[in-house]
């Protein structure tokens, strides 16, 4: 197998030229003569690993809106007019004729005056003086229908219900029989008026009490 790899390289292989005596050989070209040595390719030079380095990629400053600034400007001072003026306008809508508004509110207070508010006196009484109304009820000491007045005025007594012993008390005989509160019998007939009542018969004279009833209606 080699021999056979041998024999391919012999034919492969190109005869060289043989150099005469006396002849110029021919002069090599270097390709390589205008390349810095010093200079290493970029596979070759080492990696920096520092983030502040300066190297890396350069981001150009956006200056676009300096080229429209004149514009942008204009714009604005445009828009600050235009709402300026127009403020001034909707004012100048709302109050058209200030004389004119003066006068209608002159108008309304003249046909609408304004009564003066007049002050109220604010009374303070002095602490300890104040005067609580006073109830003033009737008073029936002895609880028989009377007041003490009322039986001042008949007569009776304000410590008993039933002045004369009659059976009747002195409002049943002033304001109901009409009976005599002071006189155990009225009639002088020999029964007392509490028994002639219980009995059905006229304390004040003869007859039924019946007949007393159909009288005073």
């Amino acid at each position: 197998m080699f021999d056979e790899l041998d024999k391919k390289n012999v034919k492969n292989t190109i005869p060289l030229t043989p150099f005469v005596k006396g002849e110029i050989p021919p002069k090599t070209v270097d390709i390589f003569s205008e390349v810095d040595k010093n200079v290493k390719p970029e596979a070759l030079k080492p990696i920096d690993n520092n983030p502040l380095s300066g190297s890396g990629t350069v981001i150009p400053a956006n200056d676009g809106w300096l080229k429209n600034k004149g514009l942008i400007l204009g714009l604005m001072f445009g828009g600050l007019i235009i709402v300026i003026g127009g403020g001034y306008l909707g004012l100048r809508l709302m109050v058209k004729n200030p004389a004119a508004v003066n006068m209608e509110i002159k108008k309304e207070e003249a046909n609408n005056p304004v009564a003066p508010e007049t002050a109220v006196p604010e009374v303070t009484l002095p602490a300890g003086e104040i005067n609580q109304p006073i109830l003033t009820q009737p008073v029936d000491s002895d609880q028989d229908g009377l007041t003490d007045e009322e039986e001042t005025v008949a007569g009776t007594s304000l410590n008993s219900p039933d002045s004369d012993q009659d059976g009747l008390t002195d409002r049943e005989e002033a304001k109901v029989f009409s009976t005599d509160p002071l006189r155990a019998d009225t009639d002088d007939d020999g029964y007392v008026d509490g028994d002639e009542i219980k009995n059905g018969f006229n304390p004040n004279g003869p007859g039924k009490l019946l007949d007393i009833n159909d009288q005073m209606q």
